[in-house]
Protein backbone atom coordinates (compact mmCIF):
# COMPACT_ATOMS: atom_id res chain seq x y z
CA UNK A 1 0.00 0.00 0.00
CA UNK A 2 1.39 3.38 -1.02
CA UNK A 3 1.64 5.77 1.94
CA UNK A 4 3.08 8.86 0.25
CA UNK A 5 0.63 11.76 0.45
CA UNK A 6 -0.90 12.78 -2.85
CA UNK A 7 -2.18 16.11 -1.50
CA UNK A 8 1.07 17.65 -0.37
CA UNK A 9 -0.16 21.08 -1.43
CA UNK A 10 -2.31 21.08 1.72
CA UNK A 11 0.75 20.92 4.00
CA UNK A 12 1.55 24.48 5.14
CA UNK A 13 4.53 25.98 3.32
CA UNK A 14 6.16 27.05 6.56
CA UNK A 15 6.63 23.34 7.37
CA UNK A 16 7.57 22.42 3.81
CA UNK A 17 10.29 25.07 3.86
CA UNK A 18 12.01 23.66 6.99
CA UNK A 19 14.70 20.92 6.70
CA UNK A 20 13.02 18.68 9.28
CA UNK A 21 11.61 15.89 7.13
CA UNK A 22 11.98 12.13 7.19
CA UNK A 23 10.36 9.24 5.40
CA UNK A 24 8.67 6.47 7.36
CA UNK A 25 7.71 2.84 6.95
CA UNK A 26 5.35 0.58 8.80
CA UNK A 27 7.10 -2.27 10.61
CA UNK A 28 5.75 -5.80 11.01
CA UNK A 29 4.53 -4.89 14.51
CA UNK A 30 2.72 -1.78 13.18
CA UNK A 31 5.20 0.82 14.41
CA UNK A 32 6.03 3.76 12.19
CA UNK A 33 9.80 3.72 11.76
CA UNK A 34 11.42 7.00 10.62
CA UNK A 35 13.83 6.66 7.70
CA UNK A 36 16.63 9.05 6.70
CA UNK A 37 15.89 9.71 2.99
CA UNK A 38 19.56 10.50 2.36
CA UNK A 39 20.82 7.10 3.51
CA UNK A 40 17.80 4.78 3.66
CA UNK A 41 18.72 3.95 7.26
CA UNK A 42 16.76 4.65 10.43
CA UNK A 43 16.32 8.35 11.25
CA UNK A 44 16.25 9.73 14.77
CA UNK A 45 13.86 12.42 15.95
CA UNK A 46 16.65 13.89 18.09
CA UNK A 47 19.37 13.89 15.39
CA UNK A 48 19.07 16.63 12.73
CA UNK A 49 21.75 14.89 10.63
CA UNK A 50 19.11 12.24 9.82
CA UNK A 51 16.53 14.79 8.59
CA UNK A 52 16.33 16.47 5.22
CA UNK A 53 14.38 18.96 3.13
CA UNK A 54 10.80 18.24 2.09
CA UNK A 55 11.56 17.59 -1.58
CA UNK A 56 14.22 14.98 -0.82
CA UNK A 57 11.97 13.23 1.73
CA UNK A 58 8.94 13.34 -0.54
CA UNK A 59 10.78 12.02 -3.60
CA UNK A 60 12.42 9.23 -1.60
CA UNK A 61 9.08 8.27 -0.05
CA UNK A 62 7.27 8.33 -3.40
CA UNK A 63 9.86 6.11 -5.13
CA UNK A 64 9.87 3.64 -2.22
CA UNK A 65 6.14 3.64 -1.39
CA UNK A 66 6.73 5.19 2.05
CA UNK A 67 5.19 8.03 4.02
CA UNK A 68 6.74 11.36 5.00
CA UNK A 69 7.05 12.88 8.44
CA UNK A 70 7.81 16.24 10.00
CA UNK A 71 10.21 16.28 12.98
CA UNK A 72 9.46 18.69 15.86
CA UNK A 73 12.55 20.30 17.36
CA UNK A 74 13.83 23.03 19.67
CA UNK A 75 14.56 25.15 16.60
CA UNK A 76 10.95 25.56 15.51
CA UNK A 77 7.91 27.13 17.21
CA UNK A 78 5.54 24.20 16.61
CA UNK A 79 3.59 21.84 18.80
CA UNK A 80 1.89 18.72 17.49
CA UNK A 81 -1.37 17.42 18.91
CA UNK A 82 -2.05 13.77 18.03
CA UNK A 83 -5.57 12.57 18.76
CA UNK A 84 -6.28 8.88 18.24
CA UNK A 85 -9.55 7.02 17.57
CA UNK A 86 -11.74 10.12 17.29
CA UNK A 87 -12.96 9.83 13.68
CA UNK A 88 -15.13 7.25 11.95
CA UNK A 89 -13.26 6.52 8.70
CA UNK A 90 -16.48 5.41 6.96
CA UNK A 91 -18.60 8.47 7.73
CA UNK A 92 -15.95 11.05 8.60
CA UNK A 93 -17.83 11.82 11.84
CA UNK A 94 -15.61 13.21 14.59
CA UNK A 95 -16.25 12.94 18.33
CA UNK A 96 -18.03 16.20 19.29
CA UNK A 97 -15.81 17.01 22.30
CA UNK A 98 -12.65 16.38 20.27
CA UNK A 99 -13.95 18.56 17.44
CA UNK A 100 -14.49 21.43 19.90
CA UNK A 101 -10.89 21.01 21.09
CA UNK A 102 -9.64 21.05 17.50
CA UNK A 103 -11.66 24.20 16.79
CA UNK A 104 -10.23 25.86 19.91
CA UNK A 105 -6.70 25.20 18.61
CA UNK A 106 -7.59 27.09 15.42
CA UNK A 107 -4.66 25.70 13.46
CA UNK A 108 -3.78 23.30 10.64
CA UNK A 109 -5.36 19.86 11.09
CA UNK A 110 -5.07 16.76 8.94
CA UNK A 111 -6.10 13.11 9.08
CA UNK A 112 -3.61 10.68 10.54
CA UNK A 113 -2.45 7.77 8.35
CA UNK A 114 -5.05 5.44 9.90
CA UNK A 115 -7.90 7.79 9.00
CA UNK A 116 -9.26 7.36 12.52
CA UNK A 117 -7.11 10.03 14.15
CA UNK A 118 -6.17 13.66 13.67
CA UNK A 119 -2.97 15.69 13.82
CA UNK A 120 -3.04 19.39 14.65
CA UNK A 121 0.08 21.49 14.23
CA UNK A 122 0.10 24.86 15.96
CA UNK A 123 2.44 27.40 17.47
CA UNK A 124 2.87 26.59 21.16
CA UNK A 125 5.49 25.31 23.58
CA UNK A 126 5.35 22.59 26.21
CA UNK A 127 7.40 21.89 29.31
CA UNK A 128 7.66 18.29 28.07
CA UNK A 129 5.93 15.87 25.74
CA UNK A 130 2.70 14.46 27.11
CA UNK A 131 0.93 11.22 26.31
CA UNK A 132 -2.33 9.56 27.33
CA UNK A 133 -4.36 6.78 25.72
CA UNK A 134 -6.25 9.26 23.48
CA UNK A 135 -4.06 12.34 23.03
CA UNK A 136 -0.37 13.15 22.73
CA UNK A 137 1.33 16.54 22.62
CA UNK A 138 4.93 17.13 21.49
CA UNK A 139 7.05 20.13 20.58
CA UNK A 140 10.44 18.41 20.18
CA UNK A 141 12.06 15.01 19.87
CA UNK A 142 9.16 13.44 17.95
CA UNK A 143 7.84 13.36 14.44
CA UNK A 144 4.37 13.25 12.92
CA UNK A 145 3.52 11.13 9.91
CA UNK A 146 2.04 13.65 7.47
CA UNK A 147 -0.77 12.74 5.09
CA UNK A 148 -1.61 16.09 3.51
CA UNK A 149 -5.30 15.23 4.03
CA UNK A 150 -6.43 18.55 5.49
CA UNK A 151 -9.53 18.30 7.68
CA UNK A 152 -12.18 20.34 5.94
CA UNK A 153 -13.52 23.21 8.02
CA UNK A 154 -10.29 23.72 9.96
CA UNK A 155 -7.55 26.30 9.44
CA UNK A 156 -5.20 25.75 6.51
CA UNK A 157 -2.43 27.67 8.25
CA UNK A 158 -0.40 27.12 11.40
CA UNK A 159 -1.53 29.57 14.05
CA UNK A 160 -0.67 30.65 17.60
CA UNK A 161 -2.50 28.32 19.99
CA UNK A 162 -0.64 28.52 23.29
CA UNK A 163 -3.77 29.21 25.39
CA UNK A 164 -5.71 26.33 23.79
CA UNK A 165 -2.72 23.97 24.22
CA UNK A 166 -2.46 24.99 27.89
CA UNK A 167 -6.18 24.16 28.28
CA UNK A 168 -5.65 20.73 26.67
CA UNK A 169 -2.79 20.05 29.07
CA UNK A 170 -5.00 21.00 32.01
CA UNK A 171 -8.07 19.05 30.88
CA UNK A 172 -6.30 15.88 29.71
CA UNK A 173 -3.30 15.63 32.00
CA UNK A 174 -3.60 17.73 35.16
CA UNK A 175 -7.17 16.85 36.19
CA UNK A 176 -6.76 13.08 36.03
Amino acid sequence: MKETPERVDSIPLELVNRPQWVAWTLTKDNRKLPIDPKTGKAAKSNDPKTWTDFETAYNYARVNGLGIGYVFSDTDPYCGVDIDDCRDPQTGAIDAVIYQEIESLGSYCELSPSGTGLHVICRARLDKGLTSPKIELYDRGRYFCMTGQHLQGTAKTINESQNAVDELVTSHFENN
